[in-house]
């Protein structure tokens, strides 16, 4: 959620204003502590340091078919 010159929810905040991305499914890889992110509003969280195959997984499981 940490990202230089804006932060995850700024950033999630005006994704979902713009009509062009308000409908992307969005993972969020994060190092910070689930309870600073389950407000969020995403399709999923994956925690750091993560598991490269559990990304790959999550990312296909929310993939169109």
């Amino acid at each position: 959620m940490m990202m230089p010159g804006m932060d995850g929810r700024r950033f999630l905040s005006e994704c979902r204003a713009d009509p062009c991305c308000a409908a992307l499914q969005i993972v969020v890889v994060t190092a910070g502590r689930a309870t600073d992110v389950e407000d969020l509003n995403v399709q999923a969280i994956v925690p750091k340091p993560f598991d490269l195959n559990e990304l790959v997984e999550t990312v296909l499981r929310l993939a169109p078919a």
